[in-house]
């Protein structure tokens, strides 16, 4: 195949190429191939070399491998959504939160993702003893608070948090 000086073969930069296990979860596979900035072999180290006809015809690439969840447990579904590389799949964490709800409901995934809370403490605690001294009465002249503001004895209710899609 002949080919003129300066003219490049067009390769694809991204080529399929299968679906890997692993630890049961599947991954996309694709080669991504990077134009490569080393020197033609007709140039020395300083490159003072008057490039030849040759060493135009070389073309270096650099192939690296790119694996991609499409499939996993939750577990590794959340560590990916924590810990992935958002350079190598920036598709993953818009995808996850727009498509989590139709496989576990926010609460389950916000266990994975949230430590877990610690248990009240017991009633008449020094803790709640401590939390009644920050909040002192209020002075006379002002209206007093509503009764849930000094109600301390029970604890609050978890709020429910919905993520919207991207």
């Amino acid at each position: 195949m002949e080919r003129t000086a300066g003219k490049e073969l067009a390769l694809a930069p991204l080529q399929d190429w299968g679906e890997e296990t692993e630890d049961g979860a599947v991954y996309s596979v694709s080669l991504r191939r990077q134009r490569s900035q080393r020197r033609s072999p007709a140039e020395g180290p300083g490159g003072s070399q008057a490039p030849s006809p040759i060493a135009n015809t070389f073309l270096h690439y650099r192939t690296s491998k790119v694996r991609v969840l499409r499939a996993a447990r939750l577990e590794r579904l959340v560590g990916e959504l924590v810990f992935g590389d958002r350079e190598q799949d920036p598709s993953f964490m818009p995808a996850f939160l727009a498509t989590y709800r139709t496989f576990v409901p926010t609460a389950c995934l916000l266990g994975f993702l949230l430590p877990p809370m610690p248990p009240p403490p017991p009633p008449g605690s020094v803790a709640n003893h401590n939390l009644r001294i920050l909040h002192p009465r209020t002075p006379t002249g002002h209206p007093p608070p509503p009764p849930q503001v000094w109600n301390l004895e029970t604890p609050p209710r978890p709020r429910a948090l919905f993520l919207s899609p991207l």
